[in-house]
């Protein structure tokens, strides 16, 4: 009985790759913020997200790997545009190639599911140091500056 699960096990992880069949995550995006989530929103439409499971204090989107996205993330310190960007996990390449050498990079190549989100991590400023930056004054044409020595042997001209 052992034996027959085990081939079968061989033979269900031999003919789809390792991330297909284990990374059940991979189109989801982590958003860590310390003032929360008030909205996401892509193009005008809103998308929902919600607490991280995992209690790491972030948030997640489900959104649709195969393409880039931006995002209009606004939280309890501002809005924040985000543009959404994936990474490819080693991991999951070396393990296809111990698994099975052909079948298994094809397929997790083919279906993508190398690739996850990359986290969000938003800084917000608190209200009570926020301030307008001043705007600098027009400038009035180049300014030159005197050379400064480097050496003790390029002595400035006198």
């Amino acid at each position: 009985m052992r034996t027959a699960l085990a081939l079968i096990l061989v033979a269900a992880t031999s003919s789809t790759g390792c991330a297909t069949l284990f990374n059940g995550q991979r189109n989801r995006l982590h958003i860590f913020s310390a003032s929360g989530l008030r909205s996401v929103t892509e193009q005008g439409r809103n998308v929902p997200f919600i607490l991280s499971p995992d209690n790491d204090g972030s948030f997640e989107v489900e959104l649709d790997q195969g393409r880039p996205h931006e995002l209009t993330v606004r939280t309890g310190g501002g809005a924040h545009t985000v543009r959404t960007s994936t990474s490819l996990g080693a991991g999951w390449v070396v393990l296809d190639v111990f698994v099975h050498m052909i079948i298994c990079p094809i397929v997790d190549a083919a279906t993508g599911a190398w690739f996850s989100f990359d986290p969000v991590r938003l800084v917000d400023t608190p209200e009570s140091q926020r301030r307008e930056l001043p705007v600098p004054p027009p400038s009035r044409g180049a300014i030159e500056l005197e050379p400064i020595p480097v050496a003790p042997w390029s002595a400035p001209a006198s």
